[in-house]
């Protein structure tokens, strides 16, 4: 289920209060191989998803991989529910980006 708005309302502030601060075990980078396949790289491990007051930030140990203002970020749980996935054109780099950040703690 797709949780991007470009008006944020409060059932979207929900989810966001939701995913606030919770812990991962690790985060990785969707890119598009040589190939034209899908495939993941693991950027680190342990980390924090943070929805702050206007941003979206993912964080691995205590570097800052992702951060984007909430109404530019599109962020979907995944169906087996032990992870989310954010995408949206990421402050730090500058480019389009699709993260996957899997929960520690998903039950």
């Amino acid at each position: 289920m797709g949780w991007f708005r470009k008006k944020i309302d409060e059932d979207y502030l929900r989810v966001l209060k939701k995913l606030d601060g919770r812990q991962v075990k690790y985060v990785t980078r969707r890119i598009i191989n040589e190939q034209g396949s899908p495939e993941e790289v693991i950027l680190g491990k342990d980390g924090r998803v943070t929805a702050l007051e206007t941003d979206i930030s993912v964080l691995v140990g205590v570097n800052e991989v992702y951060r984007a203002p909430i109404e530019a970020t599109e962020c979907s749980e995944l169906l087996s529910g032990d992870g989310v996935v954010v995408k949206g054109v990421n402050g730090i780099t500058g480019e389009k980006d699709t993260l996957v950040a899997y929960y520690k703690y998903h039950r």
